[in-house]
């Protein structure tokens, strides 16, 4: 269960630090008080609110010790030493007395939800680090677009797609081709402009062959990328194989699409369609489809 958060207050104006007590234990915070910063506490807090009144002259030591935390310092005046230099040893933020409680608040749920997203951000770009190095293909390197990635599995091409964007400086916006009928009519990103931004596509490969080239017929002149999961051999311009960054295996591996290709292709003169379905857990209408859409039709059965 996540807890909205600790809260250690010190403050000397014994009504205030009350009313700041009140207020953000019925906010869900768990809250401490104290009345300076020489009393002895007992656990991290992850919010400190310190008035510069109760600091004397050890602030900036306090702030620093306390680095972790988000401290907001609670003054009636702006001050060097009141406000000025614990800022400058850590502090986020000040406000001044008197405050309602509403923008205490508001400045709380502001600097916590801005701590987090570092701490996410900072968890990402680990992430992103610790896949690139398994990567054998250059992210760094240049590449026209539109771009046509091919790999044996999604998360390889999606890899070198995040970290092309970040090492590249530009933002994402994703789409799915599983759906066309939900895509925009232009690959246009929402809040970026064109040159700063890649319209990311994933699975072409579940498109059939006109589908795939009328797709790719509207990312003319557009920053695109388009991730296509398979073996199949692919006649395009410019294409990106990210073969040589997938493991090596002693074996080949196919993907969800080739295996259904392949089956279809083999056992379609042995068994009749409702065999040929049971056999691969679908339906006949989803093997119909199937046919049609990677361009197999029904072979004549060979008589035993």
């Amino acid at each position: 269960m996540n807890k909205v958060g600790s809260v250690l207050i010190i403050e000397d104006e014994v009504h205030l630090a009350q009313s700041i007590y009140s207020t953000l234990s019925s906010a869900g915070y768990q809250c401490q008080s104290a009345t300076s910063i020489f009393h002895h506490f007992k656990e991290d807090y992850d919010v400190i609110l310190l008035s510069s009144k109760a600091c004397v002259d050890r602030c900036e030591l306090f702030v620093r010790k306390n680095a972790r935390a988000i401290i907001i310092i609670m003054s009636s005046f702006v001050s060097e030493d009141g406000v000025n230099r614990p800022l400058k040893a850590g502090a986020k933020d000040y406000i001044l007395k008197p405050f309602k409680m509403e923008e205490l608040l508001r400045k709380i749920t502001y600097h916590r939800s801005y701590q987090k997203a570092i701490e996410r951000a900072s968890m990402y770009e680990k992430y992103l680090d610790f896949s690139a190095q398994n990567c054998e293909v250059d992210v760094h390197a240049d590449h026209s677009f539109p771009l046509i990635l091919q790999s044996h599995a999604q998360i390889g091409a999606d890899m070198f797609v995040l970290n092309y964007a970040r090492l590249h400086d530009f933002y994402l916006e994703f789409f799915s081709l599983k759906n066309l009928e939900d895509l925009p009519k232009q690959p246009k990103c929402s809040k970026h402009s064109e040159r700063s931004c890649i319209a990311y596509f994933t699975h072409l490969e579940v498109l059939s062959l006109k589908e795939r080239e009328r797709f790719l017929s509207t990312l003319e002149a557009h920053n695109a990328i388009v991730s296509f999961v398979g073996q199949e051999s692919l006649d395009y311009a410019n294409l990106l194989s990210l073969e040589s960054s997938q493991p090596t295996l002693s074996f080949n591996l196919l993907s969800i699409q080739d295996y259904e290709k392949s089956a279809i292709q083999q056992f379609s003169a042995s068994y009749t369609d409702t065999e040929l379905a049971k056999r691969l857990g679908i339906s006949r209408k989803s093997l119909w489809e199937k046919r049609r859409r990677y361009n197999l039709p029904r072979k004549p059965q060979v008589e035993a």
